[in-house]
């Protein structure tokens, strides 16, 4: 399964539920019961990510949707402990080296700039509580369970482009996808009625694994790159920094469906990796084994 088409899908059905849906359409009515225990608003939440224990300058980021917090239990009347149910996706980009010049494959000719990233995306169902109070500052804690994905990627950019190929070619060499749970523990800061800074810690872990390219190994050998293969890990653990904005209670009624499908498109067209400039560029590649 590709991560990348994974990626593209979430983004596609959290815009359609954060933009897409139809403001003229009334709202299902709750019971009094329910209605009351429903304090707050949906928000979003968009964050810069760094992964801790990868080796390299990784970095990150993800965004995440939220639903309306309940509260599942009050502890007096200015405390309270929530719940939201939301999606979760990140990106990170693990480790990135550069790795010199090699020469095109024929019917090509000169040399390109050769570099390797090992990447990790992520898509996950989340249930945050909230531990509410009186202060600006909101602890919070998520479970969360999902599918996450590591890939190793080649970028291929030619000294001189030739006419009919890509200025730069991206190759995925490999990819594994599978399933991962975790927790998240985090603190909101309140910057007034719509914002509120984000910092918090990831971990995820899976029993599954698998082997990947170690770029770390990587080289230019004998007129190809060389690697060595390497096992992903089945733990991982991650900052994040970022701002959540609380959203409108209900969508206003501006017409602006035809707006929102607009910007779906772009998005999905954005992320769907679909690009032009001619035939990619290639060279040779030689895997070394396990190690």
């Amino acid at each position: 399964m590709n991560a990348l088409k994974i990626f593209t899908c979430s983004l596609i059905l959290t815009g359609y539920f954060a933009f897409g849906q139809d403001p003229q359409t009334p709202p299902t009515p709750l019971s009094p019961k329910l209605e009351n225990k429903i304090k707050g608003r949906p928000s979003l939440e968009i964050y810069g990510a760094k992964p801790i224990n990868a080796a390299g300058d990784g970095w990150g980021f993800g965004f995440g949707l939220y639903s309306k917090p309940i509260i599942i239990e009050q502890i007096d009347k200015n405390q309270f402990v929530k719940l939201s149910i939301g999606s979760d996706v990140y990106f990170l980009q693990n480790v990135y080296r550069e790795l010199g010049t090699l020469p095109l494959l024929a019917p090509q000719s000169g040399d390109a700039r050769i570099s390797m990233t090992q990447e990790n995306y992520g898509v996950n169902v989340v249930a945050r509580l909230m531990f509410d109070h009186s202060s600006k500052i909101t602890p919070y804690m998520d479970v969360f369970t999902g599918l996450r994905a590591f890939s190793t990627n080649i970028r291929i950019e030619p000294l001189d482009p030739q006419v009919g190929y890509e200025e730069s070619t991206s190759q995925n060499i490999s990819e594994l996808t599978h399933w991962n749970y975790g927790a998240s523990v985090g603190l909101l800061y309140s910057l007034g009625k719509s914002a509120k800074i984000n910092v918090g810690l990831m971990y995820t872990t899976s029993p599954l694994s698998g082997q990947l390219e170690n770029v770390h190994t990587a080289r230019i050998e004998g007129g190809s790159i060389s690697a060595e293969k390497m096992n992903t890990p089945n733990n991982t653990v991650t900052l994040k920094f970022g701002l959540t904005f609380l959203l409108p209670k209900s969508a206003p009624a501006c017409g602006c469906e035809g707006k929102a499908n607009r910007n779906i498109g772009f998005w999905g067209g954005l992320f769907s990796g679909g690009g032009g400039g001619g035939l990619g560029n290639n060279v040779n590649i030689n895997i070394g084994p396990s190690k």
